[in-house]
């Protein structure tokens, strides 16, 4: 097909994902989730709305993308 190189992203940051990344293999980036984050917006709104609160129909919790640079950066602390 005359590609010479893949890049491939994965999702969720998992620990041999990290490692993969850091290795140079053709795993470049990965994208993550925030389970804590999550779980405890989830409690909150819950919380608003047993309480007779408004919730908004639509909560966007932020996601990220890790690659090589901030894994490194990570790594130094």
């Amino acid at each position: 097909m005359g590609r010479t190189s893949v890049v491939i992203v994965g999702y969720d940051g998992d620990p041999e994902a990290r490692r993969e990344i850091l290795r140079g293999s053709p795993l470049k980036a990965d994208a993550v989730q925030f389970p804590r984050k999550i779980g405890s917006t989830v409690v909150e709104m819950v919380a608003k709305h047993l309480r007779g609160e408004q919730v908004p129909k639509l909560v966007p919790i932020p996601c990220d993308i890790i690659d090589r640079e901030k894994l490194e950066k990570e790594a130094k602390g």
